[in-house]
């Protein structure tokens, strides 16, 4: 670490300086700081206000979905008009 008096540079576990002796102020080793602006127009001036572009919608899912309406209707049609469900069995009774 750098001394903020002599400018020297220390250890970066000594809590002073070895020539001088003033004490180091310790800093994150990324040394970046997050803070929000501090002035509105350049909070406002670093984004842009556009719309996104409009993302073209896939037609997959759709086909799929009338694909399973239509076998449903054709499942149904078939089964009402083409299947006996009345259709009674003789049955023998033998005296």
């Amino acid at each position: 670490m750098k001394c903020s008096q002599c400018g020297r540079r220390n250890k970066d576990d000594n809590d002073f300086c070895v020539v001088c002796a003033a004490p180091i102020n310790r800093m994150p080793k990324s040394g970046r700081r997050f803070m929000p602006p501090q002035d509105l127009s350049d909070a406002l001036s670093s984004r842009a206000f556009e719309r996104p572009a409009p993302t073209r919608g896939s037609w997959g899912p759709a086909v799929v979905f009338l694909a399973v309406i239509a076998l449903g209707v054709a499942v149904a049609y078939w089964a009402v008009y083409y299947v006996d469900i009345y259709q009674v069995e003789a049955i023998e009774h033998y005296l």
